[in-house]
């Protein structure tokens, strides 16, 4: 039987075609609708921009406007007091000798209401004067590298050194440091007021903030931060003790709230202003267990964001996008990007190939870079001490569960202390970039008591102390505890450093000339973090950066911070408890500089660690990069995990577009 084509055959391929037909014109149409889309969002994007433009612009007019009220109420005042006087006053004379002598030849001279800075009294007045330099821009992406990767980008649960520099890019606190003045400033903050017995503080907010994601910032949001910042579901122990002092935050207002604090402590302040406004829109929608344990969670009120608040994976790359809603002078990057570089000689590469822009060299690798006349031509590079350093330190734990071990008795410790050439290693490993430490305080701030000297390398010494303490050698010289058992102690790290592993061997030699055998135990950084938290672990060889101008040792050495806090190696001495509890509640700064050398004295004595050295600071970064300026306090005018506006910026015939 023969196959033919009839009419049924004839009305399915019309059908197949009609069916085709439709599906090409909704696909048609999809990408109409998809590009009609991608219209609207540039243009509700860029109506971002012009709103939070015309935000900033409004500001600064009212600012001269309030500027020039001032200057009027002023020059009446002054014209009715020299009425009185019988003074006839034509002008104000601005332009003498008395008022210029101080000016560099090309500093301007400002009139006081058309030039007039309108973030004076802001974190935001040296950003201002960056952005009226000729060749500022905007835009861009500077690229900069990590040692290790951030466990998690949660503020309220992961607090790693590399996070905080992430946070201090998307949050805000009410007040924030002046790395010029080292005072608090308004910032998310309008005002404060004091009670009159200093246990409450008034608070007012801007009203211009919002969050990246358009929300407004109201009282709302800073009462739920500090509800999810005293929550045991959410944050650890040593979290809420250090913010214990702080009762409970009220909310007076829309855009008002009152702290109550338990008791009077110097830090109240500080630690009240300090921490960011969490929005509580968007928290709200998780559970305190998704809270806690996300791995990403962090929105806030910052020039940058995340491209997606709750998406980050240890290890990749970490972008942070320009947040085009942001409510004062924006972010001179449009975006900023953290690789993690965990080996020091591939992250030497990657800075020589211009990968990276910005790179904190070995003191070996500094000094080889100097001899490579290519590399400095296209770079700068800056050598300076910093108030912010810390200290470097190895950390003896005195108890393993509940039992003592030897590093209990603290003839013990100074004979560890003693036994290590810590000006030889400063010389010969860090090749003179660091200077032996003493103590806790930074040697070139007030808090450091300037009669103490370090421990000397002492090999005599030290084994006298051993031998006090029931340590004997055998025939071969090798150091016995006083149970008979050979003296091993095993050191744990973090690994993938040259420089700390070259700080390792040097100790490892330094211990075995008093038949001390030391074990070395290198560590995944995570890893060694959660050790040191669960205490486990014999040493430690870590730092401790400074969070403030003022450090409260409280955290690493009071021994109500044993149980959950950061005095992980169980060090209990009841005259430096009282003495703490003293200098928090001491407003007068005099008076408590003098119980924090006591303090010094303490420690010193104690050797609960032993401080190992404090290191000046080395930064090589591209000559692209400009307005870079010195500062007395911390080196350079930026601190990696401060919130201070980013003064840096890279000329628009700069800006590289192969990123």
């Amino acid at each position: 039987m023969e196959n033919r084509f009839g009419l049924k055959d004839l009305f399915v391929i019309l059908l197949l075609l009609a069916i085709l037909a439709v599906i090409v014109l909704k696909i048609v149409q999809d990408d109409r609708q998809w590009e009609r889309l991608a219209g609207i969002e540039k243009q509700v994007a860029q109506q971002t921009r012009d709103v939070a433009a015309l935000n900033r612009t409004m500001w600064q007019r009212l600012s001269k406007i309030e500027e020039q009220v001032n200057q009027q109420t002023e020059g009446m005042a002054a014209l009715n007091q020299t009425m009185r006087d019988g003074i006839k006053v034509i002008g104000t004379v601005t332009t003498t000798d008395e008022h210029t002598e101080n000016l560099t030849p090309d500093e301007p001279v400002e009139s006081s209401v058309t030039n007039r800075n309108p973030y004076d009294g802001t974190i935001f007045r040296r950003k201002w004067l960056a952005t009226q330099k000729p060749d500022y821009a905007e835009g861009g992406t500077i690229i900069q590298s990590f040692g290790s990767a951030p466990p998690k980008l949660n503020y309220l649960t992961s607090h790693s050194v590399y996070g905080r520099v992430i946070y201090t890019k998307i949050l805000e606190g009410l007040a924030e440091w002046d790395i010029e003045t080292l005072e608090m400033v308004p910032h998310l903050a309008e005002s404060w007021q004091w009670s009159d017995d200093l246990l409450s503080l008034d608070v007012k907010l801007r009203t211009n903030v919002v969050f990246s994601d358009g929300e407004p910032m109201t009282a709302d949001d800073v009462v739920y931060t500090w509800q999810l910042k005293k929550d045991p579901e959410v944050t650890d122990g040593h979290v809420r003790a250090h913010y214990a002092p702080i009762k409970s935050v009220e909310k007076t207002g829309t855009h008002s709230i009152r702290f109550h604090f338990e008791k009077i402590h110097y830090e109240n302040f500080m630690r009240a202003m300090e921490v960011p406004v969490l929005p509580k829109h968007f928290l709200s929608q998780f559970t305190r267990r998704e809270i806690r344990e996300s791995p990403a969670m962090v929105m806030g009120t910052g020039p940058y964001r995340l491209p997606d608040p709750t998406k980050y994976t240890p290890g990749e790359p970490i972008e942070l996008v320009r947040n085009d809603r942001y409510w004062a002078i924006p972010g001179s990057y449009d975006r900023i990007l953290y690789r993690v570089i965990e080996n020091e000689t591939a992250e030497l590469v990657a800075f020589g190939n211009g990968e990276i822009d910005i790179f904190s060299p070995t003191p070996e690798q500094h000094l080889d870079m100097l001899k490579n006349k290519e590399l400095r031509a296209r770079t700068q590079h800056y050598v300076f001490e910093s108030l912010h350093s810390g200290y470097f330190y190895m950390d003896w734990n005195q108890y393993r569960g509940d039992v003592p071990t030897v590093f209990k008795d603290k003839r013990v410790r100074r004979a560890m202390t003693m036994l290590i050439d810590r000006q030889r290693m400063c010389d010969e490993i860090f090749l003179g970039f660091a200077r032996v430490s003493d103590g806790p305080f930074n040697p070139i701030g007030p808090q450091h008591h300037p009669d103490i000297e370090p421990w000397p390398y002492d090999l005599d010494a030290a084994i006298k102390l051993l031998t006090e303490a029931g340590f004997t050698r055998d025939g071969d010289g090798r150091m016995l505890t006083p149970e008979g058992e050979p003296f091993e102690i095993k050191l744990s790290y973090g690994s993938g450093s040259d420089l700390i592993q070259k700080v390792a061997l040097f100790l490892q030699d330094n211990f075995a000339r008093a038949g001390i055998k030391l074990n070395l135990d290198p560590q995944k950084w995570a890893v060694l973090l959660q050790n040191m938290r669960q205490k486990n672990y014999e040493s430690t060889l870590s730092g401790w950066g400074s969070g403030s101008i003022e450090s409260d040792i409280e955290q690493m050495f009071h021994s109500r911070n044993i149980a959950e806090g950061d005095n992980r190696n169980g060090y209990r001495n009841d005259e430096l408890d009282a003495l703490i509890d003293k200098a928090h509640i001491t407003l007068d700064y005099e008076e408590r500089l003098k119980i924090w050398h006591r303090c010094h004295e303490i420690l010193h004595e104690d050797q609960p660690y032993t401080f190992m050295n404090v290191s000046k600071a080395r930064l090589w970064m591209d000559q692209r990069i400009r307005n870079v300026q010195p500062n007395p306090t911390f080196g350079l005018n930026s601190v990696g995990t401060w919130a201070v506006p980013g003064e840096w910026y890279i000329p628009k015939t700069l800006q590289r577009t192969d990123r």
